[in-house]
Order: structure tokens, then C-alpha cells, then sequence
């Protein structure tokens, strides 16, 4: 397991992780989601492991599906993803922290409770 902070199981995965992430579920290879996000196959490669040490994952289909679990990547309609997208933003404002020394973590807990109570369907 690795020892840097940031790649702890927990850490919310970054808005480029969760687009790797997700272009895995969606059956891309390495080169495509490189080609598609113009990066190198190393560098998706990295995105991929990060996400399964965050996540703590045996491998990169168990990170799809924690992810999925954990509401960080959307693997549905719409609805699903603008609620997961809320849900990354909630993640992306702990790890701010305003000039007067506030962290935005009660901001980012009031959104997630906000969340909690959204239901997701899928349109037919």
C-alpha cells in the first residue's frame, strides 16, 4: 500500500481519475482513453492505480465498482450523473480552505446531506 497521503483509502478520487475511471467501465483501452483525453497510456496507467489505492481495490474492475458504490463515478442516466458530479464537488470543497483559515467541509456535509434524499430514475 503506498504511503503518500493523498492516495490513502478514502482520499475522494480527482476529477481526472473519475474520468479515467469511468472510461474504463465504459470498455475503452489505455490508448483510447489516451488518445481521448490527450495523455499518455503511462499516465492513464497512473490515474488507474491511483484510483485503486484510493479506493482500495484488488484491480481496476474492483475500483469500477467501489467507485460506482461510493457514488464517485456515474454508470447511469442523467439524474445519476449530475448527483455524483454534486456529490465530486462536495469532495473537491473539503480540501479547500478559505483566507481566514475556514475549511468549506460544513458547506460540502450540507450538500451531501442535501443529496442524500435526491432519488436518481432513469428516463424512460
Amino acid at each position: 500500500m503506498s504511503t503518500r497521503p493523498g492516495l490513502r483509502p478514502g482520499t475522494p478520487l480527482s476529477r481526472a481519475e473519475t474520468t479515467v475511471l469511468t472510461l474504463v467501465a465504459a470498455g475503452l483501452t489505455y490508448p483510447e482513453i489516451g488518445k481521448r483525453l490527450f495523455i499518455t497510456v503511462n499516465t492513464v496507467r497512473s490515474h488507474i492505480e491511483n484510483c485503486r489505492l484510493k479506493l482500495g481495490a484488488r484491480d481496476r474492475l474492483h475500483a469500477v465498482v467501489l467507485a460506482h458504490r461510493t457514488g464517485q463515478i456515474d454508470l447511469g442516466g442523467p439524474a445519476t450523473t449530475a448527483v455524483a458530479r454534486t456529490r465530486q464537488l462536495a469532495a473537491d470543497l473539503r480540501t479547500w480552505i478559505s483566507p481566514d483559515g475556514i475549511t468549506a467541509h460544513g458547506i460540502a456535509d450540507q450538500i451531501d446531506a442535501a443529496l442524500d434524499g435526491v432519488t436518481t430514475r432513469s428516463a424512460a
